[in-house]
């Protein structure tokens, strides 16, 4: 769904299960299943969310070019 996401996190080497445990260190209610949930689609992001994972993974790429989704 996010392959900006995706591919950034891939060249960081941060998994899924990375970003829950830094989320929650952050006082981030976030699970793996709602990660999960969030990155194909089912749910969205918070604004908090979209914002720390940036932070998180390090980039300078723009939110909505990091959180763009693929053309269906």
């Amino acid at each position: 769904m996010y392959p900006n996401l995706r591919a950034e996190m891939k060249r960081k080497g941060i998994t899924q299960r990375d970003l829950v445990n830094v989320l929650k260190d952050r006082d981030s209610k976030i699970c793996l299943t709602t990660l999960c949930n969030k990155m194909t689609g089912k749910s969205g992001f918070t604004f908090a969310e979209v914002v720390a994972i940036k932070d998180i993974l390090g980039t300078d790429i723009p939110l909505e070019v990091l959180f763009q989704k693929e053309a269906v």
